[in-house]
Protein backbone atom coordinates (compact mmCIF):
# COMPACT_ATOMS: atom_id res chain seq x y z
CA UNK A 1 0.00 0.00 0.00
CA UNK A 2 2.51 2.77 -0.93
CA UNK A 3 -0.21 5.74 -1.01
CA UNK A 4 -1.68 4.83 2.03
CA UNK A 5 -1.20 7.87 4.60
CA UNK A 6 -3.29 7.23 7.56
CA UNK A 7 -3.59 4.17 8.94
CA UNK A 8 -5.46 2.98 12.38
CA UNK A 9 -5.11 -0.11 13.84
CA UNK A 10 -5.99 0.87 17.37
CA UNK A 11 -7.12 -1.28 20.17
CA UNK A 12 -7.20 -4.50 18.32
CA UNK A 13 -5.87 -8.35 18.79
CA UNK A 14 -2.90 -7.91 16.69
CA UNK A 15 -0.63 -10.41 18.51
CA UNK A 16 1.53 -11.48 15.59
CA UNK A 17 5.93 -11.43 15.51
CA UNK A 18 6.65 -7.53 15.43
CA UNK A 19 9.31 -8.04 12.76
CA UNK A 20 5.90 -8.91 10.49
CA UNK A 21 4.10 -5.76 11.25
CA UNK A 22 7.66 -3.11 10.59
CA UNK A 23 7.95 -5.02 7.53
CA UNK A 24 4.27 -4.24 6.51
CA UNK A 25 4.99 -0.74 7.61
CA UNK A 26 7.89 -0.55 6.04
CA UNK A 27 6.32 -0.85 2.42
CA UNK A 28 3.94 1.78 3.28
CA UNK A 29 6.06 4.49 2.39
CA UNK A 30 3.47 7.04 2.33
CA UNK A 31 2.41 6.77 5.31
CA UNK A 32 2.17 9.86 8.01
CA UNK A 33 -0.50 9.22 10.45
CA UNK A 34 -0.21 5.79 12.21
CA UNK A 35 -2.25 4.23 15.65
CA UNK A 36 -1.36 0.63 17.09
CA UNK A 37 -2.22 1.52 20.26
CA UNK A 38 -4.07 -0.72 22.73
CA UNK A 39 -2.69 -4.15 20.76
CA UNK A 40 -1.06 -7.08 22.50
CA UNK A 41 2.54 -7.02 20.74
CA UNK A 42 2.58 -3.02 22.23
CA UNK A 43 0.39 -3.71 25.43
CA UNK A 44 2.64 -6.97 26.41
CA UNK A 45 6.03 -5.05 25.42
CA UNK A 46 6.87 -7.54 22.69
CA UNK A 47 8.47 -5.05 20.50
CA UNK A 48 11.07 -3.42 22.50
CA UNK A 49 11.92 0.34 22.19
CA UNK A 50 8.46 -0.29 20.21
CA UNK A 51 8.44 3.89 19.33
CA UNK A 52 11.80 4.24 18.50
CA UNK A 53 11.20 0.75 16.50
CA UNK A 54 8.27 1.96 14.46
CA UNK A 55 9.56 5.28 13.73
CA UNK A 56 12.79 4.25 12.32
CA UNK A 57 11.11 1.80 10.16
CA UNK A 58 8.70 4.66 8.89
CA UNK A 59 10.54 7.04 7.48
CA UNK A 60 7.62 9.92 6.67
CA UNK A 61 5.71 9.19 9.58
CA UNK A 62 4.73 12.48 11.44
CA UNK A 63 1.93 11.05 14.38
CA UNK A 64 2.64 8.10 16.30
CA UNK A 65 -0.37 6.94 18.60
CA UNK A 66 -1.74 10.67 18.47
CA UNK A 67 1.67 12.24 19.60
CA UNK A 68 3.47 14.41 17.22
CA UNK A 69 7.17 13.61 15.83
CA UNK A 70 9.50 16.31 16.16
CA UNK A 71 12.17 17.05 14.08
CA UNK A 72 14.71 16.23 17.02
CA UNK A 73 12.30 12.84 17.73
CA UNK A 74 12.84 11.67 14.59
CA UNK A 75 17.04 12.64 14.20
CA UNK A 76 17.17 10.58 17.26
CA UNK A 77 15.20 7.72 16.19
CA UNK A 78 17.08 7.48 12.85
CA UNK A 79 20.32 7.16 14.61
CA UNK A 80 19.12 4.53 17.17
CA UNK A 81 17.53 2.30 14.18
CA UNK A 82 20.32 2.46 11.62
CA UNK A 83 22.27 1.06 14.71
CA UNK A 84 19.47 -1.58 15.38
CA UNK A 85 19.51 -2.37 11.21
CA UNK A 86 23.09 -2.78 10.92
CA UNK A 87 22.92 -5.90 13.34
CA UNK A 88 23.96 -3.52 16.33
CA UNK A 89 22.54 -4.27 20.05
CA UNK A 90 20.05 -2.22 21.59
CA UNK A 91 22.61 -0.23 24.10
CA UNK A 92 25.00 0.41 21.00
CA UNK A 93 22.00 2.15 19.78
CA UNK A 94 20.98 3.65 22.94
CA UNK A 95 24.74 4.87 23.01
CA UNK A 96 23.33 6.56 19.56
CA UNK A 97 20.76 8.36 20.32
CA UNK A 98 22.33 9.60 23.16
CA UNK A 99 25.44 10.93 21.08
CA UNK A 100 22.94 12.69 18.40
CA UNK A 101 21.41 14.39 21.22
CA UNK A 102 23.94 16.06 22.19
CA UNK A 103 24.76 16.97 18.37
CA UNK A 104 21.19 18.39 18.60
CA UNK A 105 21.85 20.41 21.83
CA UNK A 106 25.21 21.83 20.34
CA UNK A 107 23.54 22.35 17.15
CA UNK A 108 21.02 24.47 18.54
CA UNK A 109 23.59 26.57 21.40
CA UNK A 110 25.15 27.28 18.39
CA UNK A 111 22.48 28.53 16.47
CA UNK A 112 21.57 30.59 19.84
CA UNK A 113 24.35 32.50 20.07
CA UNK A 114 24.31 33.53 16.23
CA UNK A 115 21.00 34.80 16.96
CA UNK A 116 22.48 37.30 20.22
CA UNK A 117 25.21 38.28 18.35
CA UNK A 118 23.08 39.23 15.35
CA UNK A 119 20.56 40.95 17.72
CA UNK A 120 22.99 42.57 19.59
CA UNK A 121 24.52 44.09 16.43
CA UNK A 122 21.37 45.12 15.10
CA UNK A 123 20.56 47.30 18.60
CA UNK A 124 23.98 48.74 18.28
CA UNK A 125 23.41 50.30 15.14
CA UNK A 126 20.09 51.39 15.81
CA UNK A 127 21.16 52.93 18.90
CA UNK A 128 23.98 54.76 16.92
CA UNK A 129 21.02 56.44 14.60
CA UNK A 130 18.75 57.59 17.75
CA UNK A 131 21.76 59.36 18.90
CA UNK A 132 21.91 61.06 15.24
CA UNK A 133 18.05 61.72 15.51
CA UNK A 134 17.25 62.61 19.02
CA UNK A 135 20.44 65.30 18.94
CA UNK A 136 19.09 66.95 15.70
CA UNK A 137 15.38 66.95 17.88
CA UNK A 138 17.11 68.50 20.52
CA UNK A 139 18.95 71.42 18.51
CA UNK A 140 15.77 72.01 17.19
CA UNK A 141 13.70 72.12 20.41
CA UNK A 142 16.11 74.65 21.37
CA UNK A 143 16.12 76.81 19.05
CA UNK A 144 12.45 76.83 19.23
CA UNK A 145 12.37 77.46 22.95
CA UNK A 146 15.27 80.17 22.97
CA UNK A 147 14.73 81.69 19.66
CA UNK A 148 17.26 84.10 18.94
CA UNK A 149 18.84 83.82 22.36
CA UNK A 150 20.43 80.18 21.13
CA UNK A 151 23.60 81.65 20.41
CA UNK A 152 24.25 81.99 23.94
CA UNK A 153 23.87 78.54 24.78
CA UNK A 154 27.45 77.48 26.30
CA UNK A 155 26.86 73.37 27.22
CA UNK A 156 24.74 70.90 26.05
CA UNK A 157 24.94 67.81 26.97
CA UNK A 158 22.21 65.36 27.35
CA UNK A 159 22.32 61.27 28.33
CA UNK A 160 19.29 58.53 28.16
CA UNK A 161 17.26 60.65 30.74
CA UNK A 162 18.16 64.48 30.54
CA UNK A 163 19.38 67.40 28.75
CA UNK A 164 20.99 70.38 30.58
CA UNK A 165 21.69 73.46 29.22
CA UNK A 166 23.67 76.05 30.46
CA UNK A 167 23.18 80.07 29.74
CA UNK A 168 26.00 82.88 29.29
CA UNK A 169 23.90 85.24 30.54
CA UNK A 170 22.92 85.70 34.10
CA UNK A 171 19.28 86.26 35.36
CA UNK A 172 17.26 86.86 38.11
CA UNK A 173 14.32 83.97 37.45
CA UNK A 174 14.88 80.36 36.66
CA UNK A 175 12.77 77.85 34.86
CA UNK A 176 12.25 73.92 33.64
CA UNK A 177 10.67 73.10 30.70
CA UNK A 178 10.07 69.29 29.86
CA UNK A 179 9.58 67.84 26.99
CA UNK A 180 9.50 64.54 25.37
CA UNK A 181 10.43 63.14 21.85
CA UNK A 182 8.92 60.54 19.97
CA UNK A 183 11.48 58.08 21.58
CA UNK A 184 10.53 58.87 25.14
CA UNK A 185 13.68 61.02 26.31
CA UNK A 186 13.05 63.37 28.61
CA UNK A 187 14.41 67.11 28.08
CA UNK A 188 15.32 69.81 30.24
CA UNK A 189 16.37 72.73 30.54
CA UNK A 190 16.92 76.03 32.61
CA UNK A 191 18.58 79.38 32.71
CA UNK A 192 20.28 79.79 35.63
CA UNK A 193 22.22 82.86 37.60
CA UNK A 194 24.32 82.52 40.58
CA UNK A 195 21.57 83.02 43.20
CA UNK A 196 19.11 80.52 41.96
CA UNK A 197 18.61 76.82 42.62
CA UNK A 198 19.15 74.47 39.20
CA UNK A 199 16.32 72.80 37.96
CA UNK A 200 17.18 70.15 35.99
CA UNK A 201 14.32 67.04 35.92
Amino acid sequence: MPKLRELDLSMNKINCNPESILRILTDCKSLRVLSLQGNPFVSNNKMPHYRSMVISHCKKLRQLDGRRICSEERRRCNAWGEVVLNGGTFDEANEADRQELLKIRLERSEKNAAIRRQSQSSIGSISDQSKVSIGSSVLEGVKRTFGSRSSEISRLSWSRRNIDIELNDEAEDWENCMKKSKSDISIGWSRISDNSPRGID
